[in-house]
Order: structure tokens, then C-alpha cells, then sequence
């Protein structure tokens, strides 16, 4: 007389303990598998996504502190050619510049200038302490690049009408300049 648990793999016995378990792990009506190595198949899958998950937490992490590794002044140039290109105005950026990538890529600027036009009262049209553009995320992995907010922190912006009728707020791109890349307006 023997008995078997089949859920738990234990047997008893009074005549044959070795009879019982060849009859649990091997025959016609059970797998050739046992509990641990089904066990061992999950600790493998296990494995494979705390590996994935590493990962996606690694790129995050790199996403928030690589930026910070960058010096990012050294792209002013490129970004003043491209001001004068649509603006055909020179523009000074005295400060730094910082880009942050999370939550929103955001390019933050400090103590900016737009010049003004010639004739005009004052040099310089605009004055800021900072400013912060915010773009949209999704499209620049198209190409496009969607302002999502710009914020002028505290700006000095002188308006002007010269006695010619020109109007220094009409910003046009410079005569035989590149032309500036195209932006998509937010929605």
C-alpha cells in the first residue's frame, strides 16, 4: 500500500518509496518535469526583466544627468546665427545656457538681448533677465520642433515707431542670410 500527494510531490509508503516516485516524475500521465526546474525556468525569466527594467531605468537616469555633462554655451553661436537668420537683429546671450530633457526638453537662456534697428532710440529692443523655451517632446523625433511655451522673465521691451514709418517689432529675416529652419506652432 503506498500513497501519493501528486500536488506536492510527496509520497509514502509501507511497501516501496522509489515505486511511488518513478510513478510521480516519470510515466505515461505526467511531464518529465519537476517543481524546481519549473522554478528554475521562472528565476530565468525573472532575471531577463529585472535585467530590462535595469536598463530602462539606466536610460532614464542618463536622460535627467547627461545634460548636465554638456557645456552647452558652445552651441551660442549656431543659436545667434540662427536668431539673426529669422530676425536679421543681432542677439547676445551673456549668461549660460542650460538644457533640461525631463519632463519637457526646455532651453533656459540668462541676461539675452535682441537688438534693435538702426534709428531706433535705444540699441537694444528686448532685454531679459532669462528665458525659457519649452518644446514638445514627441515631434522632435520627426524633426519638428513645437514650442510649447516661451518665458520671458522680466523683459524690457522697447516698442518704436521711427519718424520713417518703420516699426522696430517688424522682424525680418537678414538680407541673402540663411534661412531659418522651420518650426510647427503648437496646437
Amino acid at each position: 500500500i503506498y500513497q501519493c500527494d501528486w500536488s506536492s510531490d510527496v509520497c509514502s509508503s509501507d511497501l516501496n518509496n522509489d515505486a511511488c516516485n518513478r510513478r510521480n516524475h516519470v510515466g505515461a500521465h505526467s511531464l518529465p518535469l519537476h517543481r524546481g526546474a519549473v522554478r528554475g525556468g521562472f528565476s530565468i525569466v525573472k532575471k531577463i526583466l529585472f535585467f530590462l527594467f535595469g536598463l530602462v531605468v539606466l536610460a532614464v537616469v542618463a536622460a535627467l544627468v547627461g545634460p548636465s555633462f554638456v557645456d552647452w554655451n558652445k552651441y551660442k553661436p549656431e543659436i545667434v546665427a540662427q536668431i539673426k537668420a529669422a530676425t536679421g537683429r543681432d542677439l547676445v546671450i551673456e549668461g549660460d545656457l542650460d538644457l533640461a530633457v525631463l519632463p519637457t526638453p526646455t532651453l533656459s537662456a540668462s541676461r539675452v538681448r535682441l537688438a534693435n534697428i538702426k534709428g531706433a532710440a535705444v540699441p537694444n529692443m528686448a532685454t531679459l533677465e532669462s528665458l525659457d523655451v519649452r518644446v514638445a517632446l514627441a515631434p522632435l523625433f520627426e524633426g519638428i520642433v513645437r514650442f510649447e511655451t516661451v518665458a520671458l522673465i522680466k523683459p524690457v521691451i522697447d516698442l518704436e515707431v521711427l519718424p520713417d514709418g518703420r516699426r522696430n517689432w517688424d522682424l525680418m529675416p537678414a538680407a541673402g542670410g540663411p534661412r531659418p529652419k522651420k518650426t510647427v506652432p503648437s496646437k
